[in-house]
């Protein structure tokens, strides 16, 4: 998918990250649980000289934290 093609089929999209050959999109969607109410997810779009490349929630491995009780 090239950035014209995302840019044309998502709405609200944020772009967080433009670079040369990189850039990065963001897309926030409000959902309503009815055990927690509302929240907000959030998933990133990353493109590599104008194709997209991954997706992910943008969280890295030293953002999980371990807790032993």
């Amino acid at each position: 998918m090239t950035i014209e093609d995302f840019r044309k089929s998502i709405e609200g999209e944020q772009l967080v990250y433009n670079k040369e050959d990189a850039v990065v999109y963001k897309i926030e969607k409000k959902t309503y649980n009815d055990l927690h109410g509302w929240r907000r997810d959030h998933m990133f779009f990353y493109f590599v000289d104008d194709k997209l490349n991954s997706m992910d929630k943008g969280e890295k491995a030293v953002d999980y934290r371990i807790r032993i009780d």
